[in-house]
């Protein structure tokens, strides 16, 4: 089988998202992860946050982008409609596999903005 991982950090991610929702849905595959997730990154694209030429020469680390996930969860629930897979990836599938992926970030500091103070 060939390895769907660009990078050993995409592959934690993907395995991580997986072991928290296992238990909850049982037919759950790294592919059905990376098709949510590859639909997250042409969001990213789509809004300009990442440019996908520039991807790995990102020297804009230090600028903050306000992410909104409302927004993201309304552009992946649609692309999955557009796609014919609404019987597969529920709203509440996709809302789990967007809150994991979130608490991945946060637990691996990829959200850090050196201000971690409330107002």
């Amino acid at each position: 089988m060939a390895d769907i991982f660009e990078t050993e950090d995409e592959k934690k991610e993907y395995e991580y998202i997986l072991n928290k929702l296992k238990g909850e849905y049982k037919s759950l595959t790294i592919g059905d992860i990376e098709y949510i997730l590859d639909i997250v990154y042409d969001y990213y694209v789509k809004e300009g946050f990442i440019k996908e030429d520039d991807v790995e020469d990102a020297e804009d680390e230090d600028e903050l982008v306000d992410i909104y996930e409302d927004e993201i969860f309304e552009y992946v629930t649609s692309r999955v409609e557009q796609d014919g897979k609404t019987g597969k990836f529920t709203d509440q599938l996709v809302d789990d596999i967007l809150a994991c992926d979130y608490e991945y970030c946060e637990e691996t500091g990829i959200f850090e903005d050196g201000d971690d103070s409330e107002a």
